[in-house]
């Protein structure tokens, strides 16, 4: 189900269609809780209107607020070697940042 107003943003390589009060998880931002971003936007829809960038939408198309900084689920990574009784296991929790999206 595609929202009535909506943008796509890209944040730390990546792509995210959000719409206003979306709460998103992001690759790690270096920025302390509360701090209000402004975030590079590709596309905006709002009503009939459509803009598309090229690449990108002037600045502060799209705002945001930092909520909080969590870690990710952990990966398990392991790694083995048949007939040479070589076994290593090690896991990665990736650092997140939750924004919530004030204005589109």
């Amino acid at each position: 189900m595609v929202k009535k107003d909506f943008a796509v943003i890209k944040t730390g390589g990546k792509q995210y269609l959000v719409s206003k009060g979306d709460e998103i998880l992001i690759d790690r931002i270096n920025e302390k809780k509360g701090k209000k971003l402004s975030l590079e936007t590709l596309l905006k829809k709002s009503g009939k209107n459509l803009k598309i960038g090229n690449p990108i939408l002037k600045t502060g198309e799209v705002k945001g607020e930092i909520i909080e900084e969590i870690k990710d689920e952990k990966i398990i990574v392991f790694k083995y070697k048949a007939k040479k009784r070589y076994r290593k296991k090690t896991g990665f929790r990736a650092k997140k940042t939750k924004i919530k999206i004030l204005s589109i």
